[in-house]
């Protein structure tokens, strides 16, 4: 998931450094993950619900020591009707963390109310059910993908639109913004 274009990719995933929330950008995608294919998707969304989903995102940015990848529901989910996930609310894979912060906004809106509590989510039943609402950018293989193209999709907005979120990621960013711990500071004076 991305609000900033390829500038920070945001998954739930494993690196040797982390396992639970990932922030990328474009390159470490590319050259830590090595993906053979690839598919850029993208849905607009109305203001409020943008700054609903960044405000999520930073906070579990701003919390990632809380939550972990769950490599008990990765090799689970085929089994979700007999699993019991009801407890677990700190570990998430990828396509159950992006529907997470989807599921209430108008992306979310066609998902039948009995699936919407339920967020454990395939990588399959995600592109049935979010992807859906998509508009395809790109699919294929990673070396054909021109990142350039993307810069049609921020044409679509009005130079009052991009103005508004850039005000909202500010105060969001701000709101998360790490406090210097004081003993650290008084230690480098």
């Amino acid at each position: 998931l991305s609000l900033a274009g390829l500038d920070e990719i945001i998954s739930f995933a494993t690196t040797n450094q982390n396992y639970g929330l990932v922030v990328e950008n474009w390159f470490d995608f590319c050259h830590i993950r090595k993906p053979k294919s690839i598919g850029v998707h993208f849905i607009d969304v109305p203001i409020d619900e943008y700054e609903k989903i960044k405000n999520m995102i930073e906070f579990h940015k701003a919390h990632t020591n809380e939550y972990t990848y769950s490599f008990k529901k990765l090799f689970t989910t085929p089994f979700k009707t007999i699993m019991n996930y009801k407890d677990d609310h700190t570990s998430f894979i990828c396509s159950e963390f992006v529907y997470y912060l989807v599921v209430g906004t108008s992306i979310g809106d066609h998902i039948p109310e009995s699936d919407r509590n339920n967020i454990l989510i395939t990588p399959e039943e995600f592109r049935e059910k979010i992807l859906a609402k998509s508009t395809i950018v790109y699919e294929g293989g990673i070396e054909n993908f021109n990142p350039a193209s993307l810069q049609a999709v921020y044409k679509l907005y009005d130079d009052s639109t991009l103005s508004k979120k850039k005000e909202i990621d500010a105060r969001i960013e701000k709101k998360y913004e790490k406090k210097p711990d004081r003993a650290i500071s008084k230690l480098k004076q």
